[in-house]
């Protein structure tokens, strides 16, 4: 057994694999042609307002656009640098963020949380003192599940719900399970706040968005209104998409879900977990995130695709571990009102894709299973509806392949 860092958590050494299949690059370009394709006509049909999709190689950006406009009759087009909420994909940058500070040794992923935030009190009053870093960002904190998640949406200030804690009844000891939360996981932007005495917006864009050139990335709402172009969120009302303010509420929790960000912006992010910036987020950060800490079973009977193609699931550190058709997949999804985002990346097959919009619609949520599908070669299946729009494109037969060691 191997420790990393100053990590608590023993990781085995990697046991040597096969190289993954992955598509040759000719049939990697057509199926990002495909895509764009369906796509274009997701959003002529009206079923979304508008969308954003990346595909990456390690070394290659597939695609990289946005369809749609950017408010529903405004007549302003979405292109590749139009900003869409990330809602709680912000997670996996809140935990990079957190890796490249343990690796300065401005923490530690032992550190507790009363080391730096003594005042924050619990029901428990020794919880602060045993509750650690590491626990936060894999949601093993102990409290209930999405603790006052209903009282953000009912526009309560973080500091307030911060402040009651105490008042809420743990399910178990820190550790010992998992509830997914977003006020909890906040508090790790709150200690890498208090290690470093910067605020995480300046954090997210000295570590992670200047170094990677993600130009149109941000933190918070006020980022988000003042991007060059910006997509409205949009709710259903009379039949039809209407275009609404982004509210505030989960903006509050700019760790767990505050980061906006474009289609190059995604793009490039993925290549970085993917190992192509080992300057910004190291192989030992990445290893560390994708690292499993908890089973998460219950993933598994979601939607038709995770029943049919994962058989195992947990969370990381910032982002779930799935095993997708015997391919690790390292995933996060988002949504808050009018938005929805998805991301994941297959390392051993060298690919990464996200899909981001401005609507409620489920569904694009089709196409990612779809892209990773034909990605691994896999026999198709009708993830997405494309009788819903009347495009079927991309249920064809999944194209040939090559391994991965052959590029």
């Amino acid at each position: 057994m191997l420790l990393l860092g100053t990590m608590s958590v023993a990781i085995a050494a990697p046991v040597a694999t096969p190289p993954a299949p992955r598509l040759a690059e000719p049939q990697a370009k057509s199926l990002a042609n495909e895509v764009a394709e369906v796509g274009t006509a997701l959003v002529a049909t009206g079923q979304v307002p508008a969308l954003a999709i990346a595909m990456v190689t390690s070394d290659e950006i597939l695609l990289a656009e946005a369809f749609g406009e950017t408010a529903v009759g405004s007549g302003t087009g979405a292109d590749s640098q139009t900003v869409f909420r990330l809602a709680s994909v912000s997670k996996t940058f809140t935990a990079a963020l957190l890796s490249v500070l343990v690796e300065e040794r401005y923490l530690r992923w032992s550190t507790p949380l009363a080391d730096y935030l003594p005042q924050i009190r619990f029901q428990d009053p020794k919880l602060g003192e045993t509750l650690t870093l590491e626990q936060l960002l894999s949601h093993r904190t102990g409290l209930p599940h999405h603790t006052f998640d209903l009282r953000i949406e009912a526009n309560e200030e973080l500091h307030t719900l911060v402040d009651e804690l105490y008042t809420v009844t743990p399910k178990c000891v820190p550790g010992d399970c998992y509830a997914y939360q977003n006020v909890a996981f906040t508090l790790a932007g709150v200690l890498a706040e208090a290690a470093t005495g910067d605020f995480l917006d300046v954090l997210m864009a000295r570590r992670l968005f200047v170094p990677l050139q993600m130009t149109d990335a941000s933190v918070g709402r006020e980022a988000l209104l003042s991007a060059g172009s910006w997509s409205r969120p949009h709710v259903r009302r009379g039949g039809r998409w209407r275009a609404v303010e982004p509210l505030p509420t989960y903006y509050r929790l700019p760790a767990a879900a505050g980061v906006n960000a474009s289609a190059t912006d995604l793009a490039k992010w993925m290549q970085a977990l993917l190992g192509a910036r080992p300057e910004v987020l190291s192989d030992r950060a990445r290893t560390q995130m994708a690292q499993t800490r908890i089973d998460t079973p219950t993933e598994i009977r979601g939607t038709g695709w995770r029943r049919k193609r994962l058989s195992q699931a947990g969370y990381g550190l910032g982002v779930r571990v799935f095993e997708y058709s015997g391919q690790q997949l390292v995933f996060h999804a988002g949504a808050v009102q009018g938005y929805r985002a998805l991301l994941g990346v297959l390392p051993d097959s060298d690919f990464g894709v996200a899909i981001v919009w401005n609507s409620e619609s489920g569904l694009p949520a089709g196409l990612f299973p779809t892209i990773l599908d034909r990605w691994l070669s896999l026999p198709p299946e009708r993830w997405l509806d494309g009788k819903r729009f009347g495009h079927t494109a991309l249920l064809q037969s999944s194209a040939p392949t090559t391994p991965r060691s052959s590029r």
